[in-house]
């Protein structure tokens, strides 16, 4: 940023905290958010920022250190995940400028362009930062008459700006114009005056022009500054106020940016709790910059809030604080960057090392690496381990974004209710996985050594034992029902729990938009609830909502349990949808009726059939304009191995919508839907008819993952002997399978086992009766157990790898592959965790590998323990190896890998990954 290092000249002020005499007044509708597909992904960026070497020198980054960075983050990161590159500030350097008042290029002094600089970028397979705000206009562009505003060539760059009052700069100096002042005198920037004919071509062109050069993120900063022209950290008057005007400048940005750009906010004053920021940013900053980095930025400098930029001095603070505008479709949290080599070469540094790298993925923060390749190690040794373990890299590609433990629904800032320190543990967080698998981080800030605990049941919620794994010493942990340890000073422990029987998505862990964190009532599950599910004054057809991410092994209906209160004494409703992650609606606006409980302790459960995708699903559950009454969400459930594909399977459309019906040509319809004696639900299909008839209904599914599919009605035939009743399993690549349908009085199941080979199944009912005959169907399914992501196809979604320059996804005849490769001293694994129900299960994987492992294998442990092991023949051709007979006695989480291990000339390939229950 501009003249950090003056800034930081005022570090007795920094830590002062002195507060800004305003008064916020947080809202209490709630606030819509940008909802970019960067916001849905949850979590933020991984990258590398050009920030330490200006800030120590406080001149821009040379442009061959800059070039020197880019290539050492190629080499030795972007395996790891880090696929950007940003620059960072010290822009008063840049003042040649486009026709239109552009700066072309970070710095004079640079021999190349900002396009020029983001094709090399292209070229190394990264994503392009750029530092500027958009509202910034050099001097230079408006001393030349020359320039004209984009879209206006009537118009001069200096028509955009106030020439007509003045700004007192930081030494008291009196400059003419609006200006963006430190310490620059007649250098010092213009701000565009947005109440100026041509200020909104000129900011939109200024952020187009950005994307044209090739950039996919743009640091806007200074914010605070242009909004209110004070500092609260500094204690100063820096520049004139534009409250009116601030919004209408985001707005803009925010339109121009589109989907393209990630629009990161820096420096905001967040008034209202961030209710402005919300609507138009995708990051915000929630606390002071990094400066000499270390335990001081993580942890220390004042606790306290205040009503100024910045409210919070740390993270540890500003993540708790804002944790409930955190989340997929609301705002990505910047705890700013990492200077990984500032911590020292104790053994309490490397402690520090590992909090802060847990702490920034837990609160969903940008991962930012502001070391460069010939200072990471300064202090410390191979410090880029810290950013380069895979098992934390992945919590930050699934977008977990997790939340502090609430104690109680009272704000973490001052406010109604507010006691410092009594709401929110800042050392005790929690997230779940969209599979549904926890996260937990407990932390130790103070100096001394102390114990931490969770509880699995009382506060996450689980029914049950969990198994437990440490992610920084890689180590499995077995099952439990609560972890306690010790904790060193300043030293984290982050542990992934996988329930062994529970699909419980806890609300109070899901994205609050609108909505609040209680625990005011009894009987919930978890630490908490979310209420505020209750009328909104907004008027766009916007309420308030939670969001949760789901995976789904298949496309297909899958049924919901929301367990819900509803004191009110009648029915509310609430509008669910489902959209993947790239906001391609699945489900459509449902209506969902919540029937009275006794009072607001008292939590029913709602059963909701909803169409999921394959793969990533974001449910959101709302309380629109045309709902009505009030509810609070415990959480929803879902069992996840068992997905429906079958659409309509329980023709609660009231026809036969998604189903073909056939009979002989002339005859009248044998069939129908109604209400009549149903099995579940409002409908089911019949047959009937008084005269002989032939009828069949029948769907086609395509798109199906090759493997074994169970299919499964409920049936009721009566009346009159047919010659042939029937369910019919045909076109799924082997013979056709018929199951005939037994005379019943009451409704009972009918089933039976395909393997799919082609992709497709069509499954359907038909009956030949000489008249008379009555069959009834409902409930349709077509399930199998499946593996979230078997094929790769979506990346390592839902795998985790050992070493992620070691393990490689790539591509043959448009299938995906695992490409594993192994060190002499280091075993590269592939492995993920299930939770399976009782049964015997065979493992199956499509293996191909060349040269001489020391050892490769398929494995599945159970309980911590290796329960089948199989190696692989060196065959260069594909080839299937089964574990079989695989035997749960009871719910298990069970670990499934692949593993390579010496000889790094050898290579593995892994195709395919699949269970299937006998």
């Amino acid at each position: 940023m501009l003249n950090k290092i003056r800034i930081n000249t005022f570090n007795k002020l920094l830590l002062i905290g002195v507060c800004f005499s305003m008064v916020l007044v947080y809202s209490v509708d709630p606030v819509l958010a940008r909802d970019s597909k960067h916001t849905r992904h949850g979590s933020g960026p991984m990258y590398w920022m050009a920030y330490e070497n200006p800030y120590e020198n406080n001149v821009a980054i040379p442009e061959d250190r800059w070039k020197n960075n880019i290539d050492w983050i190629a080499e030795e990161f972007l395996p790891y995940g880090y696929d950007m590159v940003s620059l960072d500030g010290w822009i008063e350097g840049s003042t040649e400028t486009t026709s239109n008042g552009y700066v072309l290029k970070h710095n004079d002094e640079w021999q190349y362009t900002w396009k020029e600089w983001g094709d090399y970028i292209k070229e190394k397979d990264l994503e392009y930062g750029i530092y500027y705000n958009p509202l910034w206009v050099t001097p230079a562009a408006v001393n030349d008459d020359s320039k004209t505003v984009i879209n206006n060539p009537d118009l001069k760059v200096s028509d955009i700006v106030n020439t007509e009052i003045t700004t007192t700069d930081w030494n008291g100096e009196t400059l003419p114009g609006d200006r963006f002042v430190t310490d620059q005198g007649e250098n010092s920037l213009y701000w565009v005056d947005v109440t100026k004919p041509g200020a909104e071509d000129f900011v939109k062109g200024y952020v187009q022009y950005f994307k044209d050069a090739g950039a996919s993120f743009l640091r806007i900063d200074f914010l605070s500054w242009y909004q209110t022209g004070f500092d609260g950290g500094l204690n100063k008057q820096v520049g004139n106020s534009h409250w009116e005007e601030y919004e209408t400048a985001l707005r803009w940005i925010h339109e121009a940016a589109g989907e393209d750009l990630i629009v990161s906010l820096v420096m905001p004053y967040l008034q209202n709790h961030g209710e402005v920021e919300l609507k138009y940013g995708d990051m915000i900053r929630i606390d002071e910059d990094v400066f000499h980095g270390g335990w001081d930025h993580i942890s220390g400098r004042s606790q306290t809030w205040q009503d100024a930029w910045s409210q919070w001095k740390n993270p540890f603070q500003g993540l708790t604080g804002f944790s409930d505008i955190g989340g997929r479709g609301q705002m990505i949290l910047d705890a700013d960057f990492i200077r990984m080599n500032k911590y020292g070469s104790d053994a309490i540094n490397d402690n520090e090392r590992r909090t802060t790298i847990s702490l920034f993925t837990l609160g969903g923060s940008p991962i930012a690496i502001a070391d460069q390749y010939d200072t990471i190690n300064d202090t410390g040794s191979n410090n880029e381990r810290f950013y380069q373990n895979s098992e934390v890299i992945e919590l930050n590609k699934l977008g977990l974004v997790a939340k502090p433990l609430y104690k109680n629904a009272n704000p973490f800032y001052p406010g109604e209710g507010y006691e410092e320190g009594t709401s929110r543990d800042t050392e005790r967080w929690v997230g779940q996985l969209p599979n549904g698998e926890w996260v937990v981080g407990l932390f130790n800030r103070s100096d001394q050594k102390a114990t931490k605990s969770i509880d699995f049941i009382s506060e996450l919620g689980l029914t049950g034992e969990a198994a437990v794994r440490d992610l920084w010493a890689h180590k499995d942990l077995g099952y439990m029902d609560h972890y306690s340890a010790e904790i060193k000073p300043h030293d984290v422990k982050l542990l992934k729990v996988i329930p062994r029987n529970s699909n419980k998505y806890e609300a109070e862990v899901a994205s609050w938009i609108g909505t609040n964190f209680n625990n005011n009532h009894d009987g919930y599950s978890g630490f908490g609830f979310v209420d505020k599910f209750k009328a909104s004054s907004e008027t766009n057809g916007e309420g308030p909502k939670v969001v949760f991410a789901i995976e789904a092994p298949e496309s297909g209906t899958y049924w919901f349990n929301f367990k819900y209160a509803n004191g009110t004494g009648g029915d509310s409703t609430t509008t669910v949808h489902v959209k993947d992650g790239h906001n391609k609606t699945i489900t459509d606006n449902t209506s969902v009726t919540l029937p009275a409980t006794e009072d607001w302790s008292s939590w029913g459960n709602k059963n909701v059939e909803l169409t999921l995708t394959k793969g990533l699903n974001l449910i959101t559950i709302e309380r629109t304009p045309s709902d009505k009454g009030a509810f609070n969400l415990d959480y929803i459930e879902f069992t996840p191995h068992w997905g429906n594909v079958v659409k309509n399977g329980g023709f609660e459309t009231g026809d036969i919508s998604d189903w073909i019906e056939w009979r002989p040509n002339g005859q009248t319809a044998a069939y129908g839907v109604d209400s009549n004696d149903v099995n579940s639900g409002k409908y089911n299909l019949f047959f009937h008819s008084p005269s002989a008839y032939k009828q069949s209904v029948h769907q086609s599914i395509t798109g199906l993952d090759d493997g074994t599919y169970y299919v499964s009605a409920k049936v009721k035939r009566q009346g009159t002997e047919p010659v042939t009743a029937r369910m019919e399993v045909t076109e799924y690549g082997e013979s056709d399978v018929y199951v005939n349908i037994p005379k019943t009085s009451e409704y009972q199941e009918v089933s039976t086992k395909v393997h799919v080979t082609n992709g497709k199944i069509d499954v359907g009912f038909y009956v030949d009766s000489p008249g008379g005959t009555s069959l009834q169907v409902d409930d349709v399914k077509v399930t199998r157990v499946s593996l979230q992501n078997s094929n790769f196809q979506d990346e390592f979604r839902g795998w985790t790898v050992s070493d992620m320059a070691l393990t490689k996804i790539k591509h043959e005849n448009n299938n995906a592959y695992a490409d594993i490769t192994s060190s002499s001293t280091f075993t590269s694994d592939l492995f993920r965790y299930e939770s399976l129900q009782k049964g015997t299960y065979t493992l199956k994987a499509k293996i191909r590998r060349s040269g001489s492992f020391d050892t490769a294998g398929l494995y599945i442990d159970k309980g911590g323990q290796t329960y089948k092991n199989i190696l692989f023949p060196d065959d260069s051709k594909w080839t299937e190896v089964t574990i079989d007979n695989i035997s749960l006695t009871r719910d298990e989480v069970v670990k499934i890998g692949v593993y390579a291990e010496g000889n790094p000339n050898a290579w593995l390939h892994v195709d395919k990954v699949w269970l299937e229950k006998n």
